[in-house]
C-alpha cells in the first residue's frame, strides 16, 4: 500500500516533467537492496520543453530525449545526509535561439552566459580526464 502510495507520487511528478511516461518506462527501489542502492531508474522519455523555456533564458530547448537516467542513493540522503548519483546517458538536447528575449536584459544574458561557461568546462574537464585515463591505461599496458 505504501509502495503504491509512493509510486503515484513519483508517476505525477515525472508526468509534470516528461512526456507520456508508463509504467514499463521506470523503476523505483526506494530500500534498495543488498546489491544496489536505493535508486529511480527511467527511459526511453521525452522531457516536456514547456517546464525548461519558462526558464528565463537566451536559448530554448526544442527537443530533449533521455535514454537512461539513474538516480541513486535515496536511503543514504534521508538517513546519513550522503549526496545522490545522478548519471544520464543516451540523451540528446537540442537548443535553439529564445524568441521572446529581451536583449538589453544584462541580468538574464550575464545567466546564460555563466551557464554556456559552466557547460564549457563540463566537457573540457570531461575531456581531458577520459584522454588522461586513456593514456595511464596505455602506460600501464606498456609498462
Amino acid at each position: 500500500m505504501t509502495k503504491k502510495i509512493l509510486f503515484d507520487r513519483i508517476r505525477h511528478i515525472l508526468d509534470e516533467l516528461f512526456v507520456d511516461v508508463s509504467d514499463d518506462k521506470f523503476e523505483f527501489s526506494a530500500l534498495g537492496d543488498l546489491f544496489q542502492d536505493s535508486h529511480f531508474r527511467l527511459q526511453d522519455s521525452f522531457v516536456k520543453s514547456d517546464v525548461f523555456n519558462a526558464l528565463p533564458l537566451p536559448f530554448a530547448l526544442k527537443v530533449a530525449y533521455i535514454g537512461h537516467i539513474r538516480i541513486e542513493g535515496f536511503w543514504g540522503v534521508m538517513t546519513s545526509g550522503s549526496a545522490l548519483r545522478c548519471t544520464i546517458s543516451d540523451s540528446l538536447f537540442v537548443f535553439g535561439a529564445n524568441q521572446h528575449i529581451d536583449w538589453t536584459d544584462e541580468l538574464q544574458l550575464q545567466y546564460a552566459h555563466e551557464l554556456a561557461v559552466a557547460l564549457l568546462h563540463r566537457l573540457w574537464n570531461r575531456y581531458h580526464i577520459e584522454v588522461w585515463m586513456q593514456r595511464v591505461d596505455q602506460n600501464l599496458d606498456q609498462g
